[in-house]
């Protein structure tokens, strides 16, 4: 890779990494609150109440789409509404426990996709520097032929005059060979169909955690129209 297309990477990790950080913080504030709200129910589960209920979900999702829109504010009903639907049909959500439940099974799929995408980019970074070496190692190697050819009087001079791609093919050469003392079998061509197999895999998640940071929208959707709802008919749950 050309120092413009590492620098580009590493700006492609910071982003991933500032992501998955917002959503893990999102995630934890969603399981506080999800851990409240069980509680509460709790409490009335003890005192015979059944407060799970298959038909929350529609419940919710008409609430807003019902709702009214702010002036000049975008409308985000349809969006929000068959949001909702889907995740409390994805996890079975019908109730504040189911919700927990949920928000857990989130945050265990987040923390994957966080030790997918390390080990991706660990492999990438390890890929790109043995392909690097050996295209400097093939690219300048006819200067250091060169220089092998030379009378000893005039290699002092070629050196002067050729040292950065002398540097260049040596370095190379120096881990091209260490790889090969721990086992290693230098192959170019394998090495760049496993960079394009990790570029592929690369793709599918960056799409995983695109998924992932719309599931917590609507997990957080979801938080917002439970409260709403429990604010009309139980407003002393929220009473302090």
């Amino acid at each position: 890779m050309s120092p413009t297309e590492v620098g580009e990477k590493n700006r492609e990790i910071r982003q991933e990494n500032k992501l998955l950080s917002q959503l893990e913080a999102r995630l934890a504030r969603l399981n506080a609150w999800a851990q409240y709200e069980k509680k509460r129910d709790e409490l009335l589960i003890a005192q015979g109440e059944d407060v799970s209920k298959s038909s929350l979900r529609y419940t919710l999702a008409s609430n807003i789409l019902a709702s009214s829109v702010m002036p000049n504010r975008k409308d985000h009903r349809l969006r929000d509404s068959t949001g909702l639907l889907s995740i409390m049909h994805e996890y079975n959500i019908t109730d504040a426990a189911s919700c927990a439940v949920a928000v857990q099974q989130l945050n265990t799929e987040l923390y994957s996709l966080r030790s997918k995408l390390k080990e991706t980019h660990d492999l990438t970074i390890e890929l790109n520097a043995h392909i690097d070496a050996y295209e400097k190692w093939r690219k300048y190697r006819k200067h250091y032929q060169t220089r092998e050819k030379l009378p000893e009087a005039k290699r002092t001079a070629f050196e002067r005059s050729h040292e950065y791609e002398l540097r260049q093919y040596r370095q190379a050469a120096v881990a091209l060979h260490r790889w090969q003392v721990e086992g290693e079998k230098i192959d170019y061509n394998g090495w760049k169909a496993a960079m394009a197999y990790l570029d592929k895999e690369q793709f599918m998640l960056d799409y995983q955690l695109q998924e992932r940071k719309e599931k917590v929208r609507r997990m957080e959707v979801v938080k917002r129209e439970f409260i709403q709802e429990n604010k009309q008919k139980r407003p002393e749950r929220y009473g302090r």
